[in-house]
Parts: structure tokens; sequence; C-alpha cells
């Protein structure tokens, strides 16, 4: 990638994300994930958001992540706890019972998107005044969620996961294949725009609807237990412990460690690798159940890279099977592996491609030597974006953009350029 090939993607990224902006009149400010849909603070999209900024305004990245711990649980059982959504506008009572913030967290990516910026632009203070929220969060995830001693936390609701109606939740959700509907059907298109006020309330398919309203009565169980991880296992409710959720929370862990050791905090930092290394070796072992095939099957299995969760023949595994999926999947890569019963490459979560999978992929490849195949992936999303734009997710078979539009998260593909270039260079 050359310089004058990179600018290209400069400017219609730096555009997405100043459009997307938000300043709060207390100073802070925040990147909202897209117009309209989601007018909200979500916890991993500002992350992403973050990783992308320091490229541009490293004073952006900064406010993203300062913004997205202001909301940060401060006392009672989930203290420490981010939530997954900060609502600036106070309008989230009705759901969560709580004005500012929802009752659940996403994935962690927090630590990893301040060390990345702190990397491009160092700012000791910075890190200064979020390593105490980011302790405080992996400290709430070892007391709430790390449920069986072996280091796996567990969610409570698949808003968790970030990944929010993959089939991967169905029977966890108490759904089966006669209730979920032909997988053929169209969605993923907006109605109109008096139609998008309730944020995903915007798909056609009446199926993926009904998915969507089992997740929000979930919401009234949670409130029900008190978010109780142990007790909602108890009772049959939601609750897994993913493998990627997991390798991502390891990735985290390992930069929260960094982030301890450059401000002088040895035994922590000594303390954050050490929960890096079990979650790690659990992590394997539970990978060491499957098959070679299986692998090719299961792209949520492909994220153990991002977190250094596998060995290195789970790693081959790993990169044989994402080589196979470029082969078969005309763009990018899909959540769900097209041989799935229900892959359906244009319903919601249900087989697309993902700009935020895809870059935790594409730097989980880099992460154990495969650039070359990270470097296919990042061609692979330049060119949905180039034919479809700045969508929420993509039609893998098609290359169609669906979700929203203007979507702040696909400007990862200018990390995958800017990384790339740094490499080579």
């Amino acid at each position: 990638m050359t310089t004058p090939l990179l600018s290209q993607w400069q400017t219609p990224c730096h555009l997405v994300l100043q459009r997307n902006q938000i300043v709060l009149g207390n100073g802070l400010r925040y990147t909202r994930p897209a117009p309209m849909i989601y007018e909200q603070q979500w916890l991993w999209d500002s992350c992403f958001h973050a990783i992308v900024w320091r490229w541009l305004d490293p004073a952006c990245a900064w406010d993203e992540l300062h913004s997205v711990v202001a909301q940060q649980i401060s006392d009672g059982p989930d203290i420490g706890m981010i939530p997954h959504m900060n609502y600036w506008d106070g309008r989230g009572a009705a759901m969560w019972g709580d004005e500012h913030r929802s009752l659940i967290t996403q994935p962690p990516l927090i630590a990893t998107a301040a060390w990345l910026v702190h990397e491009k632009s160092p700012n000791l203070a910075a890190l200064q005044q979020l390593y105490p929220r980011l302790a405080a969060y992996h400290t709430w995830f070892t007391h709430r969620r790390e449920l069986d001693n072996d280091g796996m936390v567990w969610l409570i609701h698949p808003w968790e996961s970030g990944q929010d109606a993959t089939p991967d939740w169905d029977m966890a959700m108490g759904f089966d294949e006669n209730l979920i509907g032909s997988n053929a059907a169209s969605s993923g298109k907006p109605l109109s725009t008096s139609n998008l006020l309730s944020n995903q309330a915007y798909y056609q398919n009446p199926h993926d609807n009904g998915l969507r309203q089992a997740r929000i009565q979930l919401v009234n169980t949670l409130r029900h237990y008190q978010c109780d991880a142990a007790a909602l296992r108890s009772a049959g409710s939601f609750c897994l412990a993913p493998i990627d959720f997991n390798a991502i929370r390891c990735a985290d862990l390992e930069a929260l460690s960094r982030i301890a050791n450059t401000l002088g905090l040895t035994d922590a930092a000594a303390h954050w690798q050490q929960k890096a290394n079990q979650l790690q070796t659990t992590i394997q072992q539970r990978l060491a159940e499957f098959t070679a095939a299986q692998f090719i099957d299961q792209p949520a299995l492909w994220l153990a890279l991002f977190g250094g969760c596998a060995n290195q023949t789970q790693a081959e595994h790993i990169a044989n099977s994402v080589a196979h999926a470029i082969k078969t999947t005309p763009y990018a890569l899909s959540n769900v592996s097209i041989s799935h019963p229900a892959f359906a490459p244009a319903r919601y979560w249900r087989g697309n491609a993902w700009p935020p999978l895809i870059w935790l992929l594409w730097s989980g490849l880099r992460r154990y030597g495969y650039h070359a195949l990270a470097q296919t992936l990042a061609e692979r999303s330049a060119d949905l974006i180039h034919q479809s734009g700045f969508r929420e997710y993509f039609n893998p078979i098609t290359g169609e953009g669906l979700g929203s539009e203007d979507h702040s998260w696909t400007t990862l593909i200018l990390d995958m350029q800017c990384s790339n270039l740094s490499h080579h260079g």
C-alpha cells in the first residue's frame, strides 16, 4: 500500500468519523456508530473508533476512551463494570431501569485500544487516568463472571458478545430451526426513517424481529436476578462462556499488563499477565476438543488467534480454515460458515461480513505471522467498501452493503492499511 493509495482511505474515513462525532456539554465527546439508528455510545464500537482515530486525531482517540468509561458502575455488586451502552441523552430507563447506562457489558477491548493509541501517540497522563478504571473492570469480570475457577468469563445476554443474533445463541435463547424461519428470507435494509427510532428495530425479516424481541425480553430476567451470572445460570437463563469473547479478554489482559508495566506497577503487571496466561491455557484446552475439519465450520474459534490462545497446530488449523473460507466466499468472510444450515447472508448476524470481526481476525493472523493471509483479508475488506460504502455489515456472497450507512466501525479499513504500511515500512 503506497502513501497515495493510503490517502484515499484517510479522507473518507475521517469524514465518516467527523460526521458521527457527538460533542457533549460536559466536555466529553464520542463517536456514534451511525446516524439515526445508533445514536448512543457503545463500548466495543468506541474502542474500534479510538483505534482508527489514533491515525487521524489522537486527541479524539483519547476522548473516545475517556467518555466510554465515564458511566462505569461505582458501587454495588457490579462495581467496576463498564456498560455496553452509555445513554448520554438519559433515555435508558425504559429498557434498563437506569437513565444513563445499560446493565451489561461488551467484549473488553478498551485496554487494547488504549495501548494502541499510546503506542501511536504516547500519553502517560491519559494512561494514568484510565488505568484504575480498566483494572476495576477486569476485577469485576473476575468477581462476577468467572464462575468455574478456570479464567473463563460467562455472558448473560447475547448483546454482551457484540454478535447479537448469531446462530450460536439460538439454543441458549430457547429457539430451534423451526422457529427461526427461512434462511432465504430477505433482511438487512432499513425500512423508512420513521422506523429507525428504536436502535436495531429496522430489519424486514419477521423472524429476526422475533429474535430481537426475545433479547429485549431477556433484559427483564436480568433485572429480576440483578445480573447475577451464577444465579442466572442456575435458573437456566442464557449463560455461556464463548471462546471468542474470552480470547478478546486475553488480549485485553495482556494490554492491561503492558499499561501497568509502563506506569511502573510491576506487581500489577505480573498479576494481569498471569490472568492472561491462565485464560490462554484454558482456551487451548477447549480448542483441543475440535478436529481440523471442525475448525473450518466454526469461525468463532478463529478469534482465538487475537488473544494468543492457540498453540501452533491450532493456529495452523485456523489459518487453513481462513484460507478455505477466502476461496469459497467472494467477499471478505462470513461470521457463519456457508455450510452451516442457518447460513443466511442477508439476515442480521446470520451469515454476514462484519468489519469488527474481520479486524479481530486480521490482527490475530498477524500476531501468528500469517501476514500474507491477513493482507488478503484486508484487500477483500477494501473491495467491499469500494463497492458498497461504509455500511454496518455486508453480504459476503454479493458484496451488498447492509444495515446502517456511514457506519463508524467500517473505518477500521484505515487501521488495516496504516498498520500494513508500518509493517512493510
